[in-house]
């Protein structure tokens, strides 16, 4: 990608990520009350006293955005007690209270119709703000302000009315509080961190160090196992329970749909798992032997994660692919040393790990391979590197102390060939589209028959359509030409063509109805450019796109959850 392709593409989302910021947590235009007085007395109406308090803390009685998941801050607070007993007991380690992350807007009680006092999308970074983290329990936020904090569940948002004497007393804090004011708050909580994973990565060395490594190693497991849960569901799920063990298995599972719902957020748990184990501090050898072959675990299930995610982090798949490579050649290093000292059987310690590790490393450069391919003009020698290592071990006869080739199957070698052959062909695609020709959408499947009883039909098909070969500015700079060249002005949507379709796929995907999670449309109506625009802008947001073909009838079909759209897409899942 060029970068002239990237910096339209930052300008673009940066737009847009600054005019949303400005609508968060505010009044709505349609909030009661033309005043401050009737705006109080109706937001006195939709909450209720915080127990304890004596009126002082009020909170609404539910959320009033979208309502929050999980255990309560409150609950939290218990649940890490609970959790922190056994580390506690055996190594002397001193509990951390919970990290609450929070977004709020703060005004002053009788000042309700003008802009708040505080708040925290006016600080820090122009599109997101700088969001607050407090730590409860330790004084950081108001006395109040916690009381409310700790009734509320993660991605909760809730008006929080205090008394003067739960706020800033009688003196305020001036300039900006005067004494004796009522406080009104609207606080999103953004997320809640009281697991064992959450503390360990904010606590100094010390205490770390105190920490054993087996204890970090058993919460990895566990998170590794838990974004395998995620990687194999799907977004139609189908749960089976055996009656006889209770085990739950998934009829229609990710792996063998190709539908990975739940890839980005596996990806984040391998992630989260990475950083908790990098941190560990190792006591000798044997114990950074046993850290390195997790981190090979973790590095290489996340790069396909996030692989299998959504195209715009791409990146972060490169990222921990690079990093399980160089964990393995750590690893190997060490091995080649024990193998020429006779205190160690370092051959049959060689041979074990690489039994079980190689293949591995083979997946893993090959899933390397298909991420440098994504962004030729930048990392196609990266991709020709992955290859040229892995040629390089099965023609490589003059090392006589390791014999990769007794590794690698007959059938990776195919795979590698098949995948060099598809970064071949995208660097094929790339030198055309340099050459003058138009992006256009890569057919991510075959063509895939729907009809009813999932017979074949000519008369109605669905391909299933990829983004990975279309630059989201490119497609706004042709979409623009385009209106610019229009031969009636009057045809070209308000303001243009491209804010009008990215508003539209906004409010199907922001709105969240059940009842509408996509749209169809006409490639009569709708202009190739646009088409073009839709894909790479949809795709961008997590949506999947579909071309479809209905007694020659063809329309682009986009939609966050397909299993809804059985009415457009027949039953292709």
């Amino acid at each position: 990608m060029e970068s002239g392709d990237e910096e339209a593409n930052e300008n673009f989302f940066h737009e847009i990520s600054k005019k949303q910021r400005f609508d968060r947590l505010l009044f709505t235009k349609n909030f009661p009350g033309a005043n401050s007085k009737e705006r109080m007395a109706h937001l006195l109406e939709i909450t209720e006293e915080v127990p304890g308090t004596d009126g002082g803390v009020r909170i609404t009685k539910e959320s009033v955005n979208e309502r929050g998941t999980g255990i309560t801050v409150g609950d939290a607070v218990t649940t890490e007690a609970e959790r922190m007993k056994e580390l506690w007991h055996d190594y002397n380690l001193l509990p951390t209270a919970p990290l609450v992350s929070i977004h709020y807007a703060m005004w002053i009680g009788d000042d309700l119709l003008d802009k708040p006092t505080d708040y925290t999308y006016d600080r820090g970074n122009i599109e997101t703000g700088a969001s607050e983290t407090v730590q409860i329990g330790n004084g950081s936020i108001l006395a109040g302000l916690e009381k409310a904090i700790l009734r509320m569940t993660q991605g909760s948002q809730h008006f929080v009315i205090l008394s003067p004497e739960w706020g800033y007393g009688k003196w305020g804090n001036l300039p900006m509080i005067p004494g004796n004011a009522t406080l009104v708050f609207q606080v999103y909580v953004r997320f809640v961190s009281y697991e064992i994973e959450d503390r360990f990565v904010r606590m100094p060395m010390r205490l770390r160090e105190k920490i054993p490594l087996k204890v970090i190693l058993s919460t990895c497991t566990r998170l590794k196992f838990e974004a395998k849960k995620h990687f194999e569901k799907t977004s139609d799920v189908r749960k089976q329970v055996n009656r006889n063990t209770g085990e739950e298995t998934y009829k229609k599972s990710g792996k063998n749909t190709g539908d990975f719902f739940g890839a980005e957020r596996a990806g984040e748990l391998l992630d989260c798992a990475a950083n908790v184990l990098e941190r560990a501090m190792c006591k000798n050898l044997d114990e950074e032997i046993e850290m390195r072959k997790m981190l090979i675990h973790l590095h290489s299930d996340a790069c396909l994660s996030f692989r299998k995610s959504k195209p715009s982090i791409f990146k972060k798949g490169i990222e921990h692919g690079e990093k399980c490579l160089a964990n393995f050649d750590e690893l190997k290093e060490i091995f080649m040393a024990r193998m020429n000292c006779e205190e160690y059987a370092g051959k049959e310690q060689m041979h074990d790990f690489l039994k079980v590790y190689y293949k591995r490393i083979t997946k893993t450069r090959r899933n390397l391979m298909e991420l440098y391919s994504r962004d030729i003009y930048n990392m196609f020698e990266d991709a020709l590197r992955m290859y040229g290592a892995f040629d390089d071990e099965v023609h490589n006869d003059d090392d006589d102390e390791i014999s990769f080739k007794d590794y690698i199957t007959k059938q990776e070698q195919k795979d590698f060939l098949k995948m060099k052959k598809l970064v071949d062909n995208r660097k094929d695609d790339w030198i055309k589209q340099q050459e003058g020709n138009e992006d256009e959408p890569e057919d991510e499947n075959s063509d895939i028959p729907v009809a009813a009883g999932g017979q074949e039909n000519d008369k109605f098909k669905v391909i299933k359509l990829s983004a990975n070969r279309l630059n989201l500015g490119k497609c706004i700079e042709a979409l623009n030409k385009e209106d610019m060249e229009a031969e009636d002005p009057t045809s070209v949507p308000y303001p243009s063509s491209y804010e009008y379709y990215m508003s539209f796929i906004d409010r199907i995907i922001d709105e969240k109805d059940p009842n509408r999670t996509g749209h169809m449309f006409s490639h009569v109506h709708t202009s190739k450019k646009a088409v073009n625009f839709i894909i790479a802008y949809a795709s961008s947001r997590g949506m999947k796109c579909f071309k479809r073909i209905c007694d020659g009838m063809v329309n682009l079909v986009i939609t966050s959850d397909e299993s809804k759209e059985s009415s457009l897409l027949g039953n292709h899942q």
